[in-house]
């Protein structure tokens, strides 16, 4: 994760699988930071086709990622402990590649 202030980028990669690049906006404080942690999905191939936005919660010791889809249907999670300079709330759009 980086973040500058108004923006933040996003990139969650799950081994041997896609990885995610979301874009959003937020007041949060600058910085970037290091995640280890796992998502969770009932349908990873789902996860992947249809996510189409995202919210976050940003802590200097958590992160936490909500995948939805276009019709704001929870799709998934990202849990993460943080070794982060991060604090923040916000949501923006985004895909798996």
């Amino acid at each position: 994760m980086a973040s500058l202030i108004f923006y933040l980028k996003f990139l969650i990669n799950i081994a041997d699988g896609k990885s995610f690049e979301g874009h959003a906006g937020s007041a949060s404080s600058p910085g970037g930071g290091i995640f280890f942690g796992h998502v969770y999905t009932d349908d990873l191939e789902r996860l992947y086709r249809d996510t189409v936005s995202f919210e976050f919660q940003a802590t200097p010791v958590y992160l936490s990622i909500l995948y939805f889809d276009n019709h704001s249907k929870l799709l998934g999670h990202f849990q993460s402990g943080a070794v982060s300079m991060v604090s923040g709330v916000g949501s923006g759009k985004g895909s798996w590649h």
